[in-house]
C-alpha cells in the first residue's frame, strides 16, 4: 500500500516521500499494515475555502483524505491528493507545511494518531 511520507529533513524544512507501507499476508484475501498501535482517532472538518498557515503535526500521525486537498512543504514543493490517498505526516519540528483547500464544501479527513 503506497502513502506519502510528510518529514522534517536536515534543513529543517518539511519533505515529501512515497513510501509503501510494509504488509503482511494472513491468509485469504487480507494483507495488513502493522505499523503502529493506534492511540486514537479523530474525524476532522475544515471550512471551505480553507488555507493553513505553516504548522507542523502535533505528532506521528497517519491521515486518510477523503477530500481533495494541497500541500505545500519547504522548498515550495506542492502536491495535490485525493481522497482515499493516505500521508504518512511526521513533520513535527522544523519550519511544516501548509494546506489549501479543494473547492468549495467542508473538507474532510481521518486523522490517527501513532504511539511511538
Amino acid at each position: 500500500m503506497r502513502a506519502t511520507r510528510i518529514y522534517t529533513g536536515p534543513d529543517e524544512e518539511s519533505h515529501f516521500e512515497d513510501i509503501d507501507l510494509p504488509q503482511k499476508y494472513y491468509g485469504g484475501i487480507a494483507r495488513l499494515s502493522e505499523f503502529g498501535k493506534e492511540k486514537s482517532m479523530m474525524p476532522h472538518e475544515a471550512e471551505e475555502d480553507f488555507s493553513d498557515k505553516w504548522r507542523t503535526a502535533p505528532n506521528r500521525q497517519f491521515i486518510i483524505l477523503l477530500d481533495e486537498l494541497e500541500l505545500e512543504v519547504g522548498g515550495g514543493e506542492m502536491r495535490h491528493f485525493f481522497p482515499g490517498d493516505i500521508l504518512l505526516d511526521e513533520d513535527t519540528e522544523g519550519h511544516g507545511h501548509i494546506g489549501h483547500a479543494i473547492g468549495r464544501h467542508l473538507h474532510k479527513a481521518i486523522f490517527v494518531n501513532l504511539n511511538d
